[in-house]
């Protein structure tokens, strides 16, 4: 990754923590929101992880 796609995947993870946290927090912690939470996370962060990481050459 880029110095740039670094920072921006640190913000989007540090947004995606910020939302779990709040979901967590007023819903509870039951086994539907941390599926919910799971879910979000693998959404946002694990496309830009697989699109943005160099290839080990």
């Amino acid at each position: 990754m880029t110095t740039f796609h670094t920072i921006i995947f640190v913000l989007f993870t540090l947004l995606w923590l910020g939302l779990a946290y709040i979901i967590l927090d007023l819903g509870g912690v039951t086994l539907y929101n941390i599926l919910v939470v799971l879910v979000a996370g693998g959404i946002i962060l694990l496309p830009l992880w697989k699109r943005w990481r160099m290839p080990k050459d």
